[in-house]
């Protein structure tokens, strides 16, 4: 029985898609191959072959997964000239340029991505780039918060990754950004816990990110309505135990951002 112009399409798309997973998989290994620009090229020879049949986002996450995954094994010096890539991949599916829809891990890829190539390296140098890596991550993030993109919204991985970046991206040593990061921190809080999206690894992140003196104001400052009264010091873990249920309703729920150890 003969295949259908349309099924041998399909069955070609599912053929190069696999071969896209594969590469995008290698990449963030040792050696000099290139395998996120690889996987990159591939799609998009996908995207065009495929015209206007729908293709998964899912392979569209995997390479933008790859891009994250290249940058934290990157010199930070070509950080910025690589992270156009997985962003302008990202504003591309938003655009409708693609036959298929971005969903919150394609937000959250590009958001690990930015922050990524600072994450192992706390030297206070390259100011500019760190800043700009911020504000792309931040606009990420806020196209998703401002709802505008179907069912994507913030969940409980975009506010860990912002919180990473913040910790990146706002090093603790540059005395210069200490008010902002705080800010930061205060802003993207809040609006965590109002989405119910807190979990343990979040929380840690913010208790690592932040001076203690710093973390009790933020936290007495949000709990002054809840009747909570702080006890037992400052270990993340006791201090998770006692914030309002309603602020990791939906956080808790998410088994990997949960474990004791952090």
């Amino acid at each position: 029985m003969e295949l259908q112009p349309l099924e041998t399409r399909q069955i070609a798309l599912s053929c190069r898609g696999s071969v896209v997973r594969i590469w995008a998989s290698l990449s963030g290994m040792s050696g000099s191959h290139d395998y996120a620009a690889r996987a990159h090229t591939l799609l998009m020879n996908m995207a065009e072959e495929a015209g206007h049949l729908p293709i998964d986002v899912i392979y569209f996450n995997v390479v933008l997964d790859a891009w994250a995954r290249d940058l934290s094994r990157k010199d930070t010096g070509q950080a910025m000239s690589r992270l156009s890539k997985p962003r302008a991949l990202l504003m591309h599916l938003i655009g409708g340029k693609y036959n298929a829809m971005p969903d919150n891990s394609s937000f959250n890829h590009v958001i690990r991505a930015c922050y990524a190539p600072w994450a192992s390296r706390q030297n206070v140098e390259e100011d500019e780039d760190r800043r700009n890596a911020w504000e792309m991550a931040f606009d990420v993030y806020s196209r998703m918060a401002e709802g505008h993109h179907g069912a994507c919204r913030p969940d409980a991985h975009t506010y860990t990754h912002m919180f990473k970046a913040i910790a990146c991206l706002w090093p603790k040593n540059s005395a210069k950004s200490s008010d902002e990061r705080v800010a930061l921190c205060k802003n993207i809080f809040q609006s965590c816990c109002q989405d119910g999206q807190l979990s343990k690894t979040s929380f840690w992140v913010i208790s690592t990110l932040l001076e203690s003196s710093e973390l009790m104001d933020l936290l007495s400052h949000e709990l002054r309505d809840h009747n909570i009264m702080i006890k037992g010091g400052l270990n993340p873990d006791r201090l998770y135990t006692q914030m309002p249920a309603e602020w990791s309703r939906n956080g808790r729920n998410v088994k990997s951002l949960n474990r004791h150890k952090q």
